[in-house]
């Protein structure tokens, strides 16, 4: 009878000890999982801020066109561009076209912050999840060890 229990309680040692493990694991591979999240989230923020770039250089350029040809129309009525309505008017829309090209820009940014910050979450849900898969697992064992001595003991008497 004693081997039986002994058996038994040996029996609840290893299952304990191959859960905990599975726990212990189990936090590791979702913190892996998050870091590869976190590490996307940069890569789409710096892809982000890049793409603002282009766009608001492009808009830039769209914009040149557009004063070029307010001038050259101006130029061909004989219209003076350097002062009067019409100096006001490509004032006004030059303004206007560098105001537009800072909120693409903007825009940009604040998508790229976002998803930093998503990154940040994610390294935080990784170191969670590790934590809770080491209490996990600190847990089952005890829980392991707890019934491996019920066992024994209600064998032993």
């Amino acid at each position: 009878m004693q081997a039986i229990a002994i058996i038994g309680a040996v029996a609840a040692v290893a299952g304990a000890g191959v859960s905990a493990y599975a726990s212990y694991e189990q936090g590791q591979q979702q913190e892996q999982v998050a870091e590869a999240n976190a590490r996307r989230a940069e890569y789409e923020a710096e892809q982000e801020k890049k793409a603002a770039e282009v766009r608001a250089a492009r808009y830039k350029r769209e914009a040149e066109r557009r004063m070029s040809a307010m001038r050259a129309g101006y130029a061909a009525s004989g219209v003076a561009t350097t002062e009067g309505t019409p100096l006001l008017v490509l004032m006004e829309s030059a303004e206007e076209a560098a105001l537009d090209e800072l909120r693409i820009k903007r825009g940009g940014e604040h998508t790229a912050w976002g998803l930093l910050q998503e990154a940040n979450i994610q390294r935080i849900a990784g170191k969670g999840a590790v934590a809770r898969g080491t209490w996990g697992a600190g847990a089952t064992l005890l829980t392991g060890a707890s019934r491996a001595a019920s066992q024994y003991s209600r064998w032993s008497n």
